[in-house]
Protein backbone atom coordinates (compact mmCIF):
# COMPACT_ATOMS: atom_id res chain seq x y z
CA UNK A 1 0.00 0.00 0.00
CA UNK A 2 3.02 2.44 0.71
CA UNK A 3 3.67 2.34 -3.35
CA UNK A 4 -0.27 3.60 -3.80
CA UNK A 5 1.08 7.37 -2.57
CA UNK A 6 1.67 9.84 -4.50
CA UNK A 7 5.64 10.61 -4.60
CA UNK A 8 5.36 13.87 -5.60
CA UNK A 9 3.55 15.39 -2.54
CA UNK A 10 5.49 17.72 -0.89
CA UNK A 11 5.66 18.24 2.78
CA UNK A 12 3.62 17.10 5.61
CA UNK A 13 0.13 17.95 4.88
CA UNK A 14 0.29 16.25 1.68
CA UNK A 15 1.22 13.00 3.40
CA UNK A 16 -1.32 13.82 5.56
CA UNK A 17 -4.30 14.64 2.94
CA UNK A 18 -2.91 11.18 0.90
CA UNK A 19 -2.08 9.05 4.04
CA UNK A 20 -6.01 9.71 5.26
CA UNK A 21 -7.32 9.14 1.85
CA UNK A 22 -5.36 5.58 1.54
CA UNK A 23 -6.44 4.62 5.30
CA UNK A 24 -10.51 5.34 4.80
CA UNK A 25 -10.21 2.85 2.12
CA UNK A 26 -7.82 0.27 3.58
CA UNK A 27 -10.35 1.02 7.15
CA UNK A 28 -13.27 -0.16 4.55
CA UNK A 29 -11.57 -3.44 3.46
CA UNK A 30 -10.40 -4.11 7.52
CA UNK A 31 -14.43 -3.60 8.28
CA UNK A 32 -15.33 -6.01 5.68
CA UNK A 33 -12.37 -8.24 7.31
CA UNK A 34 -12.95 -7.58 11.15
CA UNK A 35 -15.42 -5.07 12.63
CA UNK A 36 -13.79 -2.44 15.04
CA UNK A 37 -12.20 0.82 14.74
CA UNK A 38 -9.40 1.42 12.43
CA UNK A 39 -6.93 4.42 12.58
CA UNK A 40 -3.39 4.63 10.64
CA UNK A 41 -0.39 6.67 11.70
CA UNK A 42 -1.71 9.83 9.89
CA UNK A 43 -4.30 9.50 12.93
CA UNK A 44 -1.70 9.46 15.52
CA UNK A 45 -0.25 12.59 14.27
CA UNK A 46 -3.37 14.33 13.48
CA UNK A 47 -4.78 13.76 17.28
CA UNK A 48 -5.28 16.20 19.88
CA UNK A 49 -3.35 14.23 22.59
CA UNK A 50 -0.68 14.26 20.51
CA UNK A 51 -0.16 17.84 19.45
CA UNK A 52 -0.91 18.60 22.99
CA UNK A 53 1.49 16.77 24.49
CA UNK A 54 4.21 18.30 21.79
CA UNK A 55 2.92 21.82 22.19
CA UNK A 56 2.74 21.46 26.13
CA UNK A 57 6.20 20.01 25.99
CA UNK A 58 7.41 23.06 23.61
CA UNK A 59 6.21 25.90 26.39
CA UNK A 60 7.50 24.24 29.80
CA UNK A 61 10.83 23.43 28.04
CA UNK A 62 10.63 26.88 27.18
CA UNK A 63 9.85 28.42 30.60
CA UNK A 64 12.30 26.12 32.05
CA UNK A 65 15.48 27.65 29.62
CA UNK A 66 14.51 30.83 30.69
CA UNK A 67 14.06 30.55 34.41
CA UNK A 68 17.30 28.51 34.31
CA UNK A 69 19.17 31.77 32.07
CA UNK A 70 17.82 34.05 34.67
CA UNK A 71 18.56 32.20 38.20
CA UNK A 72 21.87 30.36 37.29
CA UNK A 73 22.00 27.84 39.07
CA UNK A 74 24.90 26.67 40.80
CA UNK A 75 27.00 23.85 39.17
CA UNK A 76 26.16 20.56 41.08
CA UNK A 77 23.11 22.23 43.62
CA UNK A 78 19.74 20.55 43.43
CA UNK A 79 17.92 23.55 41.48
CA UNK A 80 20.85 22.81 38.29
CA UNK A 81 20.03 19.06 38.89
CA UNK A 82 15.95 19.77 38.56
CA UNK A 83 17.09 21.65 35.41
CA UNK A 84 19.27 19.17 34.03
CA UNK A 85 16.34 16.41 34.45
CA UNK A 86 13.98 18.89 33.13
CA UNK A 87 15.97 19.48 29.85
CA UNK A 88 16.67 16.00 29.48
CA UNK A 89 13.01 15.05 29.97
CA UNK A 90 11.98 17.43 26.84
CA UNK A 91 15.10 16.04 24.90
CA UNK A 92 13.75 12.11 25.43
CA UNK A 93 9.93 13.75 24.23
CA UNK A 94 11.38 15.05 21.20
CA UNK A 95 13.46 12.01 20.22
CA UNK A 96 10.27 10.35 20.45
CA UNK A 97 8.08 12.66 18.63
CA UNK A 98 10.78 12.55 15.30
CA UNK A 99 10.58 8.95 15.92
CA UNK A 100 7.25 8.51 15.65
CA UNK A 101 6.93 11.30 12.54
CA UNK A 102 9.87 9.18 10.74
CA UNK A 103 7.90 5.75 11.40
CA UNK A 104 4.93 6.91 10.15
CA UNK A 105 5.91 9.62 7.28
CA UNK A 106 9.00 7.37 6.11
CA UNK A 107 10.46 9.70 3.28
CA UNK A 108 8.10 12.54 3.53
CA UNK A 109 9.40 13.46 7.12
CA UNK A 110 12.14 15.13 5.01
CA UNK A 111 10.24 17.46 2.58
CA UNK A 112 8.89 19.40 5.51
CA UNK A 113 12.09 22.28 6.52
CA UNK A 114 10.58 22.45 9.94
CA UNK A 115 11.08 18.54 10.24
CA UNK A 116 14.45 19.01 9.49
CA UNK A 117 15.16 21.87 11.44
CA UNK A 118 13.62 19.71 14.50
CA UNK A 119 15.62 16.32 13.81
CA UNK A 120 18.63 18.68 13.85
CA UNK A 121 18.12 20.40 17.10
CA UNK A 122 17.40 16.61 18.68
CA UNK A 123 20.20 15.54 17.23
CA UNK A 124 22.34 18.05 18.39
CA UNK A 125 21.12 17.62 21.70
CA UNK A 126 21.12 13.93 22.29
CA UNK A 127 25.07 14.31 20.88
CA UNK A 128 25.57 16.70 23.50
CA UNK A 129 24.28 14.26 26.35
CA UNK A 130 26.29 11.51 24.64
CA UNK A 131 29.52 13.75 24.57
CA UNK A 132 28.69 15.03 28.37
CA UNK A 133 28.45 10.99 29.29
CA UNK A 134 31.43 9.80 27.71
Amino acid sequence: RAADLDPNAVGRDAFLQDITAKSQGLAEEKEQLEPGPYCSGACLLNSPIFSTVINLTIVVNAIQMGLELDRRPAAGSVEAEAFQVAELTATFIFFVECVIKIAIMRMYFFYSVANVLDLGVVAVSVADYVAYAL
